[in-house]
């Protein structure tokens, strides 16, 4: 992702080109890099990377029930999502 990003930014700096669509495969298709052309008005013409029904032992999104009287989602094992939690105690966990 990181690289395609750094070609299309290059390219239009360099020659003032910048592109309508883009053709890839599945490989790029995962939300953030979908959502940074579709901001920048390039049309993705990529398939997207679905991990809804996951065989590999990981939970997908049916696993999880919608709590609408408390606006959240409940894992499997019976536990509230929290929509925004990072643990700081783990310098691996903090954001870029």
């Amino acid at each position: 992702m990181g690289s395609t990003k750094t070609m299309l930014n290059r390219v239009k700096a360099k020659f003032g080109l910048h592109p309508e669509r883009l053709i890839a495969d599945i490989a790029y298709g995962s939300g953030p890099m979908l959502d940074w052309l579709v901001k920048r008005n390039i049309a993705p013409h990529i398939p997207f990377i679905d991990k809804a029904g996951r065989t590999d032992g990981t939970w997908s999104c049916a696993d999880f029930e919608w709590d609408a009287e408390n606006n959240q989602y409940i894992c499997p094992e019976g536990e509230a999502l929290k929509q925004f939690r990072r643990n700081y105690s783990d310098p691996n966990c903090l954001a870029p």
